[in-house]
């Protein structure tokens, strides 16, 4: 299966925060064939091992799990008041389609007062989430919701130009699709290789530190996104789709693996950039670092545009860029 046929596949599956044990039976499914052992731990992590003879454990991780809302209360107008799951910026939110995962999949909008009823200034004003909700056309919805049901964005999964894709989640579909790639193309290695897709992530990095700790590795590579660039976006903080994996540096990062990451980035001809973050890099790397005794960790990054909206914007050769250089980094000498 190639990247696309992955992230078309993955774009079927609804994996909020908390709710991730669908996507999970199918990566770990996914993995049967490509590892030695694949199991699913108390967390909800997916793990699957690859044995190595060196004495040395890699881990690969990719967070699985996704940004969504849950409902906080049914109200008497027969609209569902929802609170957020993770960070979503409440200006996407009106007039987007949901599903809620309630008794039944139910199809819903969050409305929004139309132009000609606003008052002056209105439009002006970002709504806040406690003044929204979701109308699923049902004047009794206790019948078929119940407060804490998970609800997710709707979003279809499109191919644009130039090898690009749009759809929710892609945030961090495209990085668990990284690392089921490198295995793909990881046919043999002396080293031991576990592959972590981890949960919860977007509340504050959990599955990863239960996984980390429960693993003990000696070297962890974390797979993630990072901002792309767009026309109103920081130049500074974003990076063009197509100029393959940012590898980031800073206190959070191995010093030692990151130079050997670059170094085998330029010996394959990888595309590269280097993203600075100064402190934590707000990513499962940071819980990973502290693990155990702690983990020497690096974190390679790819570009994604519109973050935490329905409409995420990834290129396909940044992904195959990121498998590529984890082989290829996997061939080499692995102490610190």
């Amino acid at each position: 299966m190639d990247t696309k046929e992955m992230l078309c596949e993955m774009a079927n599956y609804t994996s909020i925060s908390g709710s991730e044990s669908g996507l999970a039976s199918y990566l770990a499914n996914l993995l049967q064939e490509k590892c030695d052992t694949v199991t699913i731990d108390a967390f909800g992590n997916v793990i699957g091992i690859k044995k190595g003879k060196s004495g040395n454990r890699v881990l690969l991780d990719a967070h699985m799990d996704e940004v969504g809302l849950m409902v906080r209360e049914i109200l008497p107008n027969g609209t569902l008041a929802f609170i957020p799951i993770g960070g979503i910026d409440p200006r996407i939110l009106p007039s987007c389609e949901v599903m809620v995962h309630g008794k039944r999949e139910l199809l819903g909008v969050i409305g929004a007062k139309p132009p000609h009823l606003q008052t002056q200034g209105e439009d002006q004003k970002t709504l806040p989430i406690e003044s929204l909700s979701i109308d699923i056309g049902y004047d009794k919805p206790s019948d078929l919701v119940r407060v804490g049901d998970k609800v997710s964005i709707l979003s279809g999964f499109s191919e644009l130009q130039n090898g690009c894709f749009s759809g929710k989640a892609m945030d961090n579909r495209c990085g668990v699709a990284a690392l089921l790639r490198t295995m793909d193309l990881l046919s043999t290695c002396e080293h031991e290789v576990v592959v972590l897709f981890s949960v919860q992530e977007e509340l504050g990095c959990i599955g990863a530190a239960a996984g980390a700790i429960d693993k003990n590795p000696d070297l962890a590579i974390v797979v993630d996104v990072t901002h792309g660039m767009t026309p109103d976006g920081s130049v500074e903080r974003s990076f063009p789709l197509g100029s393959g994996v940012a590898v980031c540096t800073g206190p959070n990062i191995h010093r030692s693996f990151f130079q050997r990451i670059l170094e085998t980035a330029q010996k394959e001809g990888i595309s590269y950039t280097i993203e600075v973050e100064g402190g934590d890099t707000g990513t499962n790397a940071g819980v990973i670092q502290l693990s155990c005794e702690g983990v020497p960790t690096v974190l390679l990054s790819i570009p994604l545009r519109y973050m935490h909206t329905p409409s995420e914007v990834v290129q396909l050769s940044d992904i195959d860029d990121t498998a590529r250089l984890i082989v290829s980094f996997l061939g080499g000498d692995l102490s610190c």
